[in-house]
């Protein structure tokens, strides 16, 4: 199982609007995963990969990514975004 969530769950936990016992479960194990930004010699790699995952899965040809849409894609700002 994979969960993730930009919210802040111990604050959540308070309110009661999260349950704890499901948080200890989840929390047992815990990836942390750059952001996009920081990482954006990523971005050709996971580009590729998803536009291969997706003509596959609906059965299509599977299109070429142009250098233009690549430098969309990588001058793109990829801000935060907050909890709330």
């Amino acid at each position: 199982m994979l969960a993730a969530s930009n919210a802040d769950l111990p604050s959540e936990i308070a309110a009661g609007k999260f349950r704890q016992d499901l948080y200890f479960r989840l929390a047992r194990f815990v990836a942390e995963l750059p952001s996009l930004r920081d990482r954006r010699e990523d971005i050709p790699i996971l580009a590729e990969h998803f536009l291969d995952s997706f003509s596959r899965e609906m059965s299509l040809a599977r299109p070429s990514l142009s250098s233009a849409a690549l430098s969309l894609l990588e001058g793109y700002d990829y801000p935060a975004t907050s909890a709330n």
